[in-house]
């Protein structure tokens, strides 16, 4: 458990903390260069088309898509990879309403949480930077290495409740602050004293 704080500060990665997808920028980084991202992606339509079809699960979908564009990895191979992408591709697009909102809630002996439907392995090294903690999806690892699957569920909808609970006591906070930008936040933000959905000016 996290020590408690008078105010607990939620936001969601994607679109919200981060202008765009961190999923996309990251396949684009895995790729190298345009060309290669492009051909990487073309390989991979037919896995496109069976996940636009509904014929396989998002987090499937993107798990296998991962493990297309990063191959086989290790525990720490995967953490020095999320480490230099969020720093570099990541922390530069972090809002700046937002940020300052974190270091306000920091400053004040609160908490702040980064949480996303993202892998783990580059949400909390992001996190991290901020001063705040990383919830993300985590990635299974077979034998010790990475092989195109996620472990437990896709951190997302109610999913990002459950695991925000496990982290610390939602009754020891006197104002939760939460930010969101999509349906899979709604549940997360029904958490909130305060809300901000898809407004972050």
């Amino acid at each position: 458990m996290i020590l408690e704080g008078r105010v607990l500060l939620l936001t969601d990665l994607d679109g919200t903390l981060i202008k765009g997808d961190s999923f996309l920028i990251f396949l684009r980084y895995c790729s190298g260069n345009p060309i290669s991202f492009g051909l990487k992606f073309f390989l991979n339509t037919p896995l496109l088309i069976f996940w636009k079809l509904g014929l396989m699960s998002t987090e499937t979908a993107k798990a296998k898509l991962l493990y297309k564009f990063l191959g086989k990895k290790k525990q720490g191979e995967l953490e020095k990879i999320g480490l230099d992408f969020s720093s570099k591709f990541l922390r530069p697009r972090v809002r700046g309403y937002i940020l300052e909102r974190i270091e306000r809630v920091n400053s004040r002996g609160g908490i702040s949480i980064v949480v996303s439907a993202s892998p783990e392995f580059w949400v909390k090294p992001l996190a991290e930077s901020l001063n705040s903690v990383g919830i993300a999806t985590r990635l299974e690892l077979t034998k010790g290495q990475f092989q195109g699957r996620i472990s437990g569920k896709n951190c997302k909808g109610e999913e990002k409740v459950k695991r925000i609970e496990q982290e610390v006591d939602l009754g020891q906070f006197d104002e939760i602050w939460v930010f969101g930008n999509s349906s899979g936040d709604k549940p997360m933000l029904r958490l909130g004293t305060k809300t901000w959905y898809k407004e972050f000016a």
